[in-house]
This record gives C-alpha cells, structure tokens and sequence, in this order.
C-alpha cells in the first residue's frame, strides 16, 4: 500500500521525473550523503528531546506527523521542530500530545507511527502521491532529513538528496 512506501520513504516527496540517477543503488533509504543543506520542504520536521534530533518525520496534516515506529520504541519527552537547524533557536517546536504506532509493528513490519501536536501548525502538510507503488518505480523521489551525514557536512541541518525507486519487494 501506499502507506506502506511513505514509511519506506519516511518524508520523501516522489516527483514527476523519470531520468535515471548515476551511482549506487539501494532498496533502503541510506543516510543523507553529500545531499544540500535545504531551507526548502518545510512540511519536514524533526523529532526533538533533550539530547537534539533523533528522528525525521513529515506533517500530513496541520496537526499530525508521519514517522517511523522504531523512532517511537523508548517512552520519552520529544517535541516535533519545524525549521532549517533544531539547534539554532529559529524555527518552530510544538509539544507533542500523542502517539500512535502501528499495531503491527516489528523490526521488519508496520515501521510507521503518529504523532499527533498539542496544536495545529501553520505551515502547509506535504501532498501525499497517492499513485499506486508501483507506478512509482523508476521515478526520482528527493527525501529529506536532520540524521546522520556520514561526516559529508551539515550534520543537525535538514539536508535533501535525490534517489530512484528502484524497488518495492512487499508493496502493493
């Protein structure tokens, strides 16, 4: 399913584009190497406690975020932060009111969960392609984060790269 791909490409944003990319492939999503700083995709945010970012995830509507069920594992005070640089002071942090993982999250299964903010955010949701999975294959898809770089640069930053879809083993 279509929820299915979004929790593979946890805050991708598939494109039109059909070009095919150079370099290594891969099924899994990979750090964000040598992608760009990015200002832009401000639906983006990441999960926050007080150690920094520990998860991205994608606001789908004005008052709930898309993200991986295993960011959600251990019990913990978080924020959700909408901005360039969780730790610049700029940006927005909402509180969380709750979450929702899926019911049938394992290690291999149902990697997606909800995090519902205390309040709306003004910021618009991303549009979700809603074209079957496998209409996305082939396709370039940009996703984008705050995790690790791999020592590339911009580590804590939202950061954006480009890849193809070029598997969907177990979607529909």
């Amino acid at each position: 399913s279509m929820m299915f791909f979004l929790a593979t490409a946890l805050a991708s944003i598939p494109t039109q584009e059909s070009e095919a990319l150079s370099g290594p492939s891969t099924t899994q999503p990979a750090p964000i190497v040598f992608g760009e700083v990015t200002s832009d995709f401000p639906s983006t945010a990441a999960l926050v406690d007080g150690m920094g970012q520990f998860c991205t995830g994608t606001l789908i509507a004005p008052d709930v975020v898309l993200t991986a069920a295993h960011c959600l594992e251990e019990p913990g005070l978080f924020q959700v932060y909408f901005g360039d640089r969780p730790g610049d002071g700029a940006g927005v942090r909402v509180p969380v009111r709750r979450t929702v993982l899926h019911p049938d999250y394992s290690l291999d299964r149902g990697d997606i969960a909800l995090v519902f903010l205390s309040a709306p955010v003004e910021i618009p949701p991303a549009v979700i392609d809603d074209r079957r999975a496998r209409l996305l294959l082939g396709a370039r898809t940009h996703y984008v984060g705050y995790g690790t770089t791999e020592g590339t640069g911009g580590e804590g930053y939202k950061k954006v790269a480009t890849a193809q879809v070029i598997d969907l083993e177990g979607m529909a």
